[in-house]
């Protein structure tokens, strides 16, 4: 368990050695902990875009009009089911309305609690109801592709990524050569009792 100094106060005896290492493992340094296996980007992001350019060089218009069929009934059932739960929500809150309406307040200051309180439910039919009835309906929307046009562009998003990831990986690289030979030279350069391994 790695030491806090705040421990000492309760009993805990430490280390100038043991100090600084908790120090490194606060800046995200371990001596064990560098190795590429460990890296946030590696070669499976080059090889999941390799694959897909791959993919979408071989595709024919024929295969991209399908694949693009297939998307749009998959978001026009998303659209229908918002539309649904809107219409739903809608139902519950303008219930809610008419109940708060109907309630006489007794004060001036409880006049304030009933408008706040039909204010939020009006906020909440304009947040989640009429911004999905308000949606266009898939197949209308003016951002449609055609095949070409999203075969073009997902072979462009691809070879983009692919190198993306790549300047990532290579970044990652130099990081953890940096990040280990930082540690590797901490440990070298700490006191060392006998019997003990720099860990």
């Amino acid at each position: 368990m790695t030491k806090h100094i705040g421990d000492i106060e309760y009993g805990t005896e430490m280390t100038g050695k043991e100090l600084i290492l908790a120090q490194a493992r606060r800046m995200g340094l371990h001596p064990n902990a560098f190795d590429l296996n460990r890296a946030i980007y590696d070669t499976e992001d080059i090889t999941r875009y390799v694959n897909r350019l791959e993919k979408y060089e071989a595709m024919t218009i024929d295969e991209i009009e399908k694949e693009l069929e297939e998307s749009l009934k998959a978001e026009v059932t998303f659209y229908e089911q918002r539309q649904r739960r809107a219409q739903e929500l809608r139902s519950k809150y303008e219930k809610l309305g008419e109940e708060v309406k109907s309630w006489e307040p007794p004060t001036e200051a409880h006049i304030k609690l009933k408008e706040k309180a039909l204010a939020e439910i009006r906020e909440y039919i304009e947040w989640k109801c009429v911004r999905v009835e308000e949606a266009t309906h898939p197949s209308e929307s003016p951002f449609r592709l055609s095949a070409q046009e999203y075969k073009d562009m997902m072979v462009k998003h691809c070879k983009e990524q692919i190198e993306y990831y790549k300047e990532k990986y290579k970044d990652e690289q130099e990081r953890v050569a940096e990040s280990k030979q930082f540690m590797e030279q901490l440990m070298e350069s700490l006191p060392q009792q006998e019997g003990e391994e720099n860990k």
